[in-house]
């Protein structure tokens, strides 16, 4: 017989109640009501009482209704759950007068029950808004009406007004941490933005009471939290021996589970740290050692940096209008300066990014994959007013992106109100571009660049007249791309219709390529030139917006230091998987592991030092 826990006494359920999770092929763990008296520990098998999915906590009362028999009551294998004593895993449930509602938790060391049914149901309450222990003067109702779903095929959905009265207020919260600190956060996305979730006010009031004036009031998580906290370490760091101020954010995740997105929150985070704060300013009447002009025009040029990154690495696929098509990590670098007064001052004096495993592919996608399209400066730059197209190339005015191959228009991405209109994002890349000095010629060579690339996909190719190899078809796209490329029109088709291979250290052999062959080649083409595009845009971004380009004013000692921002690819499983595909699930493979030896590893050293023994933690090795 299995007894009932603490967690889940009622009034009008006494000892013959359980509240148990079940495993459901839908949702993959569902809440269920065990009857204890009529478990069969010897035959494995146990009654439970099922209700529906989205009404998880009955009354006492719907209980009563639903009576006691076994026929509405569904039987459980409880072979089917690996226990040693066949026992379901337990829900965490409190007592609220005559209902039994989810207890939540802001973080999930403090369940009373810690399994995965447990932390994923967690996660669902704390977005919905369902039982709340406790709202705090720190902790925001934040709206959140949308649904999302889960890897285990949960539901998530919104719950209607908080018990305050006020509409679309709800107790709710994307974010639960891992651990004490706020040093490890689970983010469930939302698909909706708010502007609450993400207000000045609350970027400020995390900033106050964790930065500048800290308290023992008990923080709602955020990231807000953890931006905090890494300003923090960066600027006490460097006090005694013990700091350590070179922090990093790590972002890992599914596709389109918000990780570009949360980056950008930690970006624009950090940034308003450096410009409202009173305590800040303050010191700065006495210590400032970067004018205030300079530190306007390095944030101008970080948020540009970042923009170029985006319009430049990202694509838009069926699930997501912002994918992030390359990662990256992005370090803030900060200047420490310590004058006589308590607190050193630090400031951001620059930004350098380093892109690694650029997804190139993307930029066939929308011939390759029925789902996506190319990269974002594509369009942009077809929205492009005709007077800036006409300076790329004649004739380029009123072309838009259904004439070339790389870019016709999908409708990929099916949420309302998400998608970003190419016309007025061009505004901001251009801008983007001037404030990373790249004007006049510079801009033009950079387009015709592109306009190259987005030609080398509308080339055409059929068998030769001999047939032993392929001709261009396609002669004017030819005429312009070897124009746009200062090379003759014989030589590119030389390059892209022929093969050279080396039979040995002195003697090559030329092959003629089939038309699927050359199409193949000129593709992979295409795709080194965007490759070294990018690679001369970072460059030339982390150039400009270097720490040591920056004027410093002070005598006494400086210290550099960064935070560093780690935007890593989601895991990809496509119906063509390719060797990047390899590369992408083997970096945030190894990631996975990197982040189970900190936190396992760490804690079985911690609790031997301390004495005790955990037993035996066996997770997998995902590093080798």
């Amino acid at each position: 017989k299995i007894s009932s826990a603490d967690h889940n006494g009622a009034s009008g359920r006494q000892d013959r109640w359980t509240s148990v999770y079940i495993c459901d092929h839908e949702l993959g763990w569902r809440p269920a009501e065990l009857i204890n008296d009529q478990v069969n520990v010897e035959d494995k098998v146990a009654p439970v009482l099922l209700y529906q999915a989205h009404t998880p906590f009955p009354t006492p009362s719907i209980l009563r209704e639903m009576g006691l028999g076994i026929q509405h009551s569904i039987l459980i294998d409880l072979s089917e759950y690996q226990t040693t004593k066949f026992e379901l895993p337990r829900r965490n449930v409190r007592k609220d007068g005559e209902k039994v509602v989810p207890s939540t938790e802001d973080d999930l060391v403090d369940m009373h029950y810690l399994h995965e049914p447990g932390i994923l149901y967690n996660l669902k309450y704390r977005l919905e808004g369902v039982g709340s222990q406790r709202i705090t003067d720190d902790q925001t109702n934040w709206l959140l009406s949308t649904s999302t779903s889960s890897s285990k095929g949960l539901s998530f959905q919104s719950s209607g007004s908080a018990s305050s009265g006020k509409p679309n207020q709800l107790k709710c919260n994307p974010y639960t941490r891992v651990a004490p600190g706020g040093n490890l956060l689970l983010a469930v996305n939302p698909f909706r933005s708010s502007r609450s979730l993400f207000s000045d006010s609350k970027k400020r009031r995390y900033a106050d009471k964790i930065i500048w004036n800290p308290r023992s009031v008990i923080m709602s998580p955020h990231l807000y939290e953890m931006s905090s906290m890494s300003y923090k370490n960066t600027m006490l760091g460097h006090q005694g021996n013990s700091g350590a101020y070179k922090q990093f954010i790590c972002m890992l995740g599914e596709p389109c589970s918000g990780k570009s997105y949360n980056v950008k929150v930690l970006i624009d985070h950090l940034i308003d740290i450096s410009n409202h704060s009173d305590k800040l300013k303050q010191m700065r009447k006495t210590s400032q050692f970067i004018e205030s002009e300079i530190r306007a025009q390095i944030q101008e040029r970080i948020k540009a940096a970042y923009h170029l990154v985006e319009v430049f690495g990202h694509a838009q696929t069926a699930t997501n209008c912002n994918s992030s098509r390359v990662g990256k990590v992005i370090k803030f670098q900060y200047m420490v300066r310590f004058p006589k007064n308590p607190l050193p001052l630090c400031e951001l004096a620059g930004l350098h990014v380093e892109p690694f495993c650029l997804d190139s592919t993307s930029i066939r996608r929308n011939v390759s994959f029925k789902e996506s399209r190319s990269f974002h400066i594509f369009y942009d730059f077809l929205a492009a007013p005709n007077d800036f197209k006409a300076q790329v190339y004649r004739g380029f005015e009123n072309i838009d992106a259904s004439t070339f191959k790389f870019t016709a228009f999908k409708k990929v991405y099916s949420r309302k109100n998400r998608g970003v209109d190419p016309a007025e994002r061009w505004k901001s890349t251009y801008d983007a571009l001037i404030a990373m000095e790249i004007h006049g010629a510079i801009m033009i060579d950079l387009f015709r660049t592109l306009y190259c690339v987005l030609l080398l996909g509308n080339l055409t190719f059929s068998e030769s007249i001999d047939g032993c190899g392929s001709m261009i078809t396609s002669l004017e796209e030819l005429a312009t791309i070897a124009e746009l490329l200062n090379i003759e029109a014989t030589t590119l088709i030389r390059a892209l219709t022929t093969k050279r291979i080396n039979v040995s250290k002195k003697k090559a052999k030329t092959l003629q390529l089939s038309p699927s062959g050359a199409k193949d080649l000129t593709e992979s083409f295409a795709q080194h030139i965007y490759m070294n595009v990018f690679d001369w845009l970072v460059r030339r971004m982390n150039g400009m917006n270097n720490e040591s380009t920056v004027k410093v004013n002070a005598t006494d000692r400086i210290a550099s230091s960064f935070i560093g921002l780690i935007d890593m690819f989601g895991i990809e499983s496509k119906s063509i998987n390719g060797f990047h595909q390899i590369c992408i699930n083997h970096a945030s493979e190894v990631m996975q592991n990197k982040f189970n030896a900190d936190v396992f590893e760490s804690i079985i050293r911690e609790s031997n030092e301390e004495g005790f023994s955990l037993g035996e933690i066996v997770y997998p090795d995902t590093g080798s």
